[in-house]
């Protein structure tokens, strides 16, 4: 099943479809409401087989009784339905306007939301049906769904918890300390799936060659990108599966960067005729041609373009790098003048000191990687690399604040204090010096001298480490 996928849709694509798909609001409820077409019909096909005489007591009613009872739930659910998309919408506005647009799609995605919106559009569709054959035919002859009925209000009663439930959903996921707690619990699911230190240089569009050309010998051939988006995804291990032995790839796109239509994805060297066996390699391998032994250049380069996913968006699937951008973002919009809320920076902060201290535990990750004859190279993002781009934002804008800065440093401390305890891998070098340039950056005009001292005593750090 997977070889079939790979080779008619991709498993980069595949995956990059489900979540797409995944962080629609249409998907679930349609899905729903098939559900609700294909159980009106079934209770409809069990009420042609009963008679009033095989049914309890409770299951009877009657046609002009089960038209209103399924009258009043339908339209019930249907003011129900309009009450969960006007919330939705000024969740949206609210998310875009007070958080960060890049949030959006967590909202979209938010399976309890998508479930509520779901049941209740599967019950309306439920009910008119059943509402729809309900009917009088004769003095002596008629339709009575009483089995659609019960289970009617069998499920009008789940919508309605639903609903609550989604109100509750709603007003919870508003909370600042939601949305930062999801973002970073999010942000280090995708750190420990990819490995602590990925290959990506967040918040930074890169450019077509981010190693030095003369890396990348005349004789590479480029891998262009066949339309413009964000890198979403880069699967290594079926790139190492689709080289043909003795080649070399360069990536020289990172997750997270804009890459432009016609732009290189990556740069491959292949192995000249000389040094290639007449063999037929199978499986997810590029076949050689025929007559010389090399390998088809046209299908290794479509191979290698099928590893990489392009979208009109950043997702976390493998981009460390857009999980702290979003934090970053709704701690720079506290700071602005509009909304001036510098407590939500702050909070932020010590969110981003636990992401940086996950990327901090990790080992580093190979730049080279080799298997089977097969050599590729790709640029990898140290620890230091996202704690500039989470933290620089926030030093910038939130430089005049005391209260800010003072934070900054405390948790920078923190995050120092704890690699050298619990001996991590990665050096504590690069907090350092991001501290010294946090003193210099300092604009302490109007601060008092308890302001000035509080700082300068959490920026002052000890030789071992300790606070």
């Amino acid at each position: 099943m997977t070889t079939w996928l790979r080779d008619h849709i991709g498993v980069v694509r595949l995956r990059q479809l489900l979540e797409d798909a995944r962080h629609r609001l249409a998907l679930v409820p349609l899905t729903f409401l098939f559900a609700g077409v294909v159980l009106s019909q079934v209770t409809l096909l069990i009420d042609r087989q009963l008679d009033d005489e095989t049914l309890p007591t409770f299951f009877e009613t009657t046609v002009d009784s089960a038209r209103a009872i399924l009258g009043a739930i339908a339209g019930g659910l249907i003011t129900a339905v309009t009450l969960l998309v006007s919330m939705v919408l000024v969740a949206v506005q609210l998310a875009s306007g007070q958080l960060s647009p890049r949030t959006l799609r967590n909202w979209l995605g938010d399976r309890v939301l998508q479930r509520a919106v779901g049941v209740v559009l599967g019950t309306t569709v439920f009910c008119l049906l059943g509402l729809r054959s309900a009917r009088q035919l004769g003095d002596d002859l008629s339709i009575v769904p009483s089995t659609t009925v019960l289970v009617g209000v069998v499920l009008a009663i789940v919508s309605l918890v639903y609903v609550v439930r989604a109100i509750d959903q709603v007003t919870t996921n508003l909370q600042i300390g939601t949305i930062a707690r999801r973002l970073t619990d999010d942000t280090i699911a995708t750190i420990r799936s990819v490995g602590a230190s990925t290959d990506e240089r967040p918040g930074h569009v890169p450019a077509a060659h981010p190693r030095p050309p003369t890396a990348i010998p005349d004789g590479a051939v480029a891998v262009e990108c066949d339309t413009s988006g964000w890198v979403q995804q880069i699967d290594i291990e079926q790139l190492v599966e689709t080289l043909p032995e003795g080649a070399t790839v360069w990536v020289v796109v990172v997750h997270g960067g804009f890459a432009i239509a016609r732009s290189p994805l990556a740069w491959v060297d292949l192995p000249s005729t000389d040094d290639t066996d007449e063999t037929v390699q199978t499986g997810d391998t590029v076949q050689a041609d025929d007559d010389s032994g090399a390998p088809d250049q046209e299908a290794v380069i479509e191979s290698i373009r099928s590893c990489f996913a392009l979208g009109p968006s950043r997702t976390m699937q493998q981009d460390v790098g857009f999980g702290t951008s979003q934090l970053t973002d709704i701690a720079v919009r506290a700071l602005s003048p509009g909304i001036n809320d510098p407590q939500t920076a702050r909070d932020l902060i010590m969110h981003l000191g636990e992401i940086l201290a996950e990327l901090w535990a990790g080992e580093p990750a190979d730049t080279e990687i080799r298997a089977d004859g097969r050599l590729i190279i790709r640029s990898v993002a140290s620890p230091e690399e996202h704690l500039r781009a989470a933290l620089d934002p926030i030093r910038h804008y939130g430089r005049h604040d005391p209260a800010v800065m003072r934070t900054m440093a405390d948790m920078l401390q923190t995050l120092r204090s704890e690699i050298v305890r619990r001996e991590l891998p990665n050096p504590v070098d690069p907090i350092d010096r991001w501290i010294d340039e946090l003193v210099a950056a300092v604009d302490d005009d109007g601060w008092t001298d308890r302001e000035r001292s509080d700082f300068a005593a959490a920026a002052r750090r000890s030789p071992d480490g300790a606070r």
